[in-house]
């Protein structure tokens, strides 16, 4: 009698996974965060095992948040707020058909140069076959544009003050962010019925002065390639009145920079001082 063996191969499971990416907003202003929303779906036709969702922070940007916000439940681990590295998202066992859906959030560094693109890769990985590995990643470019709000105040002292004598005007600049300042310039024009007699950085990153000569007009001037973000500097320009004058003196400092201001009406700071005549 012959007997006939049947061979039953066994078929390796397969499941198509497949990444989603997109960057928000862009372009995105240095100082600011970016947002990724990242979708994971499985296409199957079978369940997916030992899935491993990661995303690299990109360069020019620090971690803010990591957070799942549908499908089934992923394990996170992301790198401490402020940091770098890489943020994961893992799961045991994906089910054919299933989509999860992810939120990450950076913060692009103040100093990232205008016009640069930040690059996000996010990549799956798993235990069973994929069918296409090519939709296993998935890349976001954002560009990022400058912006921040330069705040020129200014002081007198004394007020009034006597005809003949001294006249010191406190400066103080600040940038408020987001983005460092670019190419930025303080002026301030000696005022009329006055001569120059020094000025001085009292605080703050070095600025380069570019003065009148002692005893003479024009403009005084403060100049500093990048100031950075939430940086303050402070300034003390003295002059003296002349003898002869009488009424008010009125001093106007203004800045300028090559990188957006989002509020121009603050770049500008007057003192008017009351003058007192000589005894």
């Amino acid at each position: 009698m012959a007997f006939l063996t049947l061979s039953i191969a066994a078929f390796a499971q397969n499941a198509d996974l497949n990444v989603l990416k997109s960057g928000a907003p862009n372009p995105v202003v240095a100082g600011t965060n970016l947002t990724y929303t990242i979708t994971l779906t499985n296409a199957g036709p079978d369940p997916a095992s030992s899935v491993s969702l990661t995303d690299a922070i990109p360069a020019n940007t620090t971690f803010v948040s990591m957070m799942q916000t549908a499908g089934p439940a992923f394990s996170l681990t992301t790198p401490a707020v402020g940091g770098t590295g890489t943020a994961t998202a893992t799961i045991a066992t994906f089910a054919s058909g299933a989509t999860a859906t992810f939120s990450l959030a950076v913060n692009v560094n103040a100093s990232t140069p205008m016009v640069s693109v930040i690059t996000n890769v996010a990549t799956v990985t798993s235990a069973t076959a994929d069918p296409n590995g090519a939709d296993n990643t998935a890349t976001a470019n954002t560009e990022v544009v400058n912006q921040s709000d330069l705040v020129v105040s200014k002081a007198d002292s004394p007020d009034p003050v006597t005809a003949g004598t001294n006249l010191t005007y406190t400066l103080t600049l600040t940038n408020g962010g987001p983005s460092d300042a670019q190419s930025v310039a303080l002026s301030d024009a000696i005022p009329v019925n006055t001569t120059f007699v020094s000025m001085m950085e009292t605080s703050g990153p070095a600025f380069t002065l570019t003065t009148p000569p002692v005893g003479g007009t024009g403009t005084a001037t403060a100049n500093i390639a990048t100031f950075a973000a939430g940086a303050s500097a402070t300034f003390t320009l003295v002059v003296k009145v002349n003898a002869a004058a009488t009424g008010t003196i009125s001093n106007t400092a203004s800045v300028t920079s090559t990188t957006v201001d989002l509020n121009a009406v603050n770049d500008t700071a007057t003192a008017t001082t009351t003058v007192n005549t000589a005894a």
